[in-house]
């Protein structure tokens, strides 16, 4: 059962003066309920990829996400955000996980947070 609407676009911004062009996209697709057990759902995820004219090593592409349950007076949040760059010689990958669990008594307890950092040459890519 919908709750709220979402929002899907794709948008592309050329910056004149910087060269860079940038790819924006949004896939939120707002709330839902699964009536057979109560629980409500949202989800949202944000993308965005960029280059400067004619600079590889420019390219960057970031996401990021939202996932949120709740069922009564409980809820769970999990959120993610993802970040690709380069080198001349390496894809970097940097990543962070933070996950909720929220309830009346306890405010916004973090349960859990990752961060990771990778780097992967390219090997001729």
């Amino acid at each position: 059962m919908p709750l709220s609407d979402g929002e899907h676009s794709w948008r592309v911004v050329r910056d004149l003066a910087t060269d860079v062009s940038t790819l924006e996209i949004v896939n939120d697709q707002g709330g839902f309920r699964i009536v057979d057990t109560g629980t409500d759902v949202t989800r949202s995820t944000r993308e965005w990829y960029s280059f400067r004219w004619n600079e590889v090593e420019s390219a960057r592409g970031e996401t990021r996400t939202v996932r949120r349950y709740t069922r009564d007076d409980w809820r769970i949040e999990v959120e993610t955000r993802t970040v690709l760059t380069c080198t001349a010689t390496d894809f970097i990958i940097t990543a962070q996980l933070d996950a909720y669990e929220l309830d009346h008594q306890s405010g916004d307890p973090r349960v859990y947070s990752g961060n990771w950092h990778r780097i992967i040459p390219r090997d001729l890519v």
